[in-house]
């Protein structure tokens, strides 16, 4: 590590200690101008991302999109009149407030730079945090332009950009305070000397579970279901720390399901993948995976653990593999966490078999579809998932699958304030004898009452009982006074 990094960390952990980062101003002024330097920078970026990343344009845009709308969004909210309003409202109020955790270390991961470097920034930054963004050395066009443009706009005292270094040698340094917070993408660090914010979905990656479809359900469901997975699988290659690679399906309701699935990947790939018709997609690129995509389509076509339904060639030519969807996996193929243009399909015929399934895959990220409310609810409540999205796979929970990375409570310490009135206290022996006579004796625990064992047992008995000598003696008369009036009349009329 260069002297100028160590003096660099040196002033950030100043920035953080002495409050510069903490004060309203300053965080709305920051975040102006990264919004306004990533809008000017848009077409660099973007270009960057076609060239490091392999993303088509549409995706690149969409990556840009999501970060902008982002920044805006807590520009507006870091108004110096609201946020003021704000704290001594809840101050007040509830007696709380949020100070800053310090330094955050973000570390980028190259299948999203850009948003994975800019969503932690601009959160932490809003919440009153110093930052050292390590930007990914396999994304060195993205990286040198993030790094370019937010060093000459940011304060260079509260901001560090780098790509020089690793995560693991900043942690050796020694140079970041003790309250320091890790944000990261990708793989998790061997430390357990700071807290830690993964943005990760489970070692197994999010699920997607398909309820049975109801005979009522409308034509265009399918259609809309098969849309949202095959985003979910497919947008960005594939390799987003929310992107979708396993689908459990009613046993009643998959060929439905995987019709449908096949029916869009050929309007959105068409017949050469490598050539998508509506521009957002295309076969995703293994340079980084490559390995372990082949070893799992020969774990497929040579071990059985699997049937290829659509794609699983690789093309030598371009390196890269064509969206592949493979029915039937073996549950070890199931459990992995693939990184790729890969979806497996596999069914259930309960819930129970379901939650059971579930329970043997580590996935924290669940997406259900149902028809029914009642079932989301049951299947939400039911399952072991952290997070839950129902009938919805948003673009961003492709990007930050729980919400962690951008949500302001993970980047403050909550603080207390408890406010004593001096002029009404009592002396502490005082106040400790009248506390001691206010407080009961003793506590009683009063069960529900339950009804009477032998009314409930015999209850229903005893009203068809009574029910049915009401009804005998009815008959009984109705039938003696029925021979009583045959008798008269035969008397009358025939004697």
């Amino acid at each position: 590590m260069s002297n100028d990094l160590k003096v660099q960390l040196k002033a950030v952990a100043t920035a953080a200690a002495d409050g510069t980062v903490a004060f309203p101003r300053f965080k709305q002024e920051q975040l102006v101008k990264l919004y306004n330097v990533l809008s000017n920078q848009r077409a660099t970026l973007e270009e960057a991302l076609l060239a490091d990343v392999g993303l088509t344009k549409s995706e690149a845009e969409i990556e840009l999109v999501e970060t902008l709308s982002l920044v805006k969004r807590l520009v507006e909210e870091s108004d110096f009149k609201l946020q003021t309003e704000k704290a001594e409202k809840q101050l007040r109020e509830k007696g709380k407030f949020y100070r800053g955790k310090g330094v955050v270390v973000v570390r980028a991961e190259n299948a999203a730079p850009i948003w994975s470097t800019i969503a932690p920034l601009a959160t932490a930054i809003s919440t009153g945090n110093a930052v050292v963004c390590l930007l990914p050395e396999s994304t060195p066009t993205v990286s040198s332009a993030l790094q370019t443009a937010l060093a000459a706009s940011l304060n260079r005292f509260a901001y560090v950009f780098t790509s020089a270094v690793s995560l693991s040698e900043i942690l050796k340094s020694g140079n970041l305070p003790s309250t320091s917070t890790l944000v990261v993408s990708g793989p998790s660090p061997q430390t357990l000397e700071y807290p830690l914010l993964l943005n990760q979905a489970g070692s197994s990656g999010p699920t997607i579970l398909i309820d049975r479809l109801l005979p009522s359900s409308p034509p265009h469901l399918l259609a809309h279901y098969a849309r949202l997975i095959a985003r979910a699988s497919f947008h960005a290659q594939g390799r987003l720390p929310g992107s979708v690679h396993r689908v459990i399906v009613h046993q009643e309701s998959v060929e439905q399901v995987l019709a449908a699935l096949q029916a869009e990947i050929r309007s959105t790939f068409g017949d050469d993948a490598e050539k998508p018709s509506n521009g957002w997609a295309r076969s995703g690129s293994v340079r980084k995976e490559k390995q372990d995509l082949k070893h799992l389509l020969s774990s497929v076509n040579e071990m059985g653990q699997g049937k290829i339904l659509i794609g699983g060639a690789v093309k030598r030519e371009v390196d890269s593999l064509s969206p592949t969807v493979i029915t039937e996996p073996s549950l070890e193929l199931l459990r992995k966490d693939v990184r790729g243009p890969v979806l497996l399909v596999q069914t259930f015929a309960s819930h129970e078999d379901a939650f059971y399934l579930l329970d043997q895959i580590d996935s924290s990220v669940l997406h259900v579809f149902s028809g029914e409310t009642a079932a989301l609810e049951y299947i939400a409540t039911e399952s072991t998932a952290v997070t839950v999205y129902g009938n919805n796979i948003p673009m961003s929970a492709l990007y930050d699958p729980h919400g962690a990375l951008i949500k302001a409570s993970s980047y403050v310490t909550d603080c207390n304030f408890h406010l004593t009135t001096l002029s009404n206290r009592l002396p502490t022996s005082q106040l400790a004898r009248l506390s001691l006579a206010a407080l009961p004796k003793s506590l009683a625990y009063n069960r529900t009452k339950f009804s009477n064992s032998i009314l409930r047992v015999f209850f229903l008995q005893g009203v068809f009982l009574s029910l049915g000598t009401v009804a005998t003696a009815l008959l009984a008369g109705l039938g003696f006074g029925g021979w009583l009036a045959v008798g008269w009349i035969k008397g009358r009329y025939f004697v």
